[in-house]
């Protein structure tokens, strides 16, 4: 009995110490990310991911981390997995983005706007510099893509109210697109490096 008791404390231990480490991996992992070394954060979150892979956060921080070292389509594989049971707008912006670079411009548009619904000012806590205006400048370009020329114009009255280009001619389309171009050249979207 007392064999069984010893192996049970150490089996928990183990376990919990497992999880502990699984969390500062992935603290650390977020302060690489935060410092630009996208490359080791990967390596840093696969490692804590391939310890728990029930960890979201190191699921999460994997995704974007391979978003940021341009590896899309692995990042795709990732980014649903951390949606989990806990909708995250961190994680619906992630998918965003890379839906959007892999020209899935309907699913880009949903998972921004998940996004914004879940956090209409959201921004990225490990990089402030993107954040919800990118998201509509992502949806404007989505919607663009996509021949809603309406839609795109919606996302752009955010930015710009008195913009009213008549998206109904060819020369009201050319200047939605470059509005769009100017928006993203202004908010200098930095998803991928």
């Amino acid at each position: 009995m007392k064999i069984k008791t010893i192996l049970v404390v150490t089996i928990i231990l183990s376990i919990s110490c497992g999880s502990s480490n699984s969390e500062s991996a992935v603290d650390k992992g977020w302060n690489l990310f935060l410092d630009g070394n996208y490359s080791e954060a990967r390596q840093v979150f696969q490692s804590a991911y391939e310890k728990n892979p029930q960890n979201i956060a190191a699921i999460s921080g994997l995704a974007w981390s391979l978003l940021k070292i341009d590896s899309v389509q692995f990042a795709l594989n990732f980014f649903p997995q951390a949606l989990g049971s806990k909708p995250s707008p961190d994680v619906h912006a992630g998918l965003a983005f890379t839906k959007n670079i892999l020209k899935n411009y309907l699913g880009s548009a949903e998972s921004a706007k998940s996004a914004l619904d879940l956090d209409s000012i959201w921004t990225f806590p490990y990089d402030p510099q993107i954040n919800y205006r990118d998201l509509w400048i992502l949806r404007a370009e989505d919607f663009f893509v996509l021949g809603d020329f309406s839609s795109a114009l919606t996302e752009l009255h955010k930015f710009d109210p008195s913009f009213a280009p008549d998206i109904t001619t060819p020369a009201g389309k050319t200047q939605l697109a470059n509005k769009i171009e100017e928006i993203r050249a202004m908010t200098k979207r930095r998803t991928v490096e």
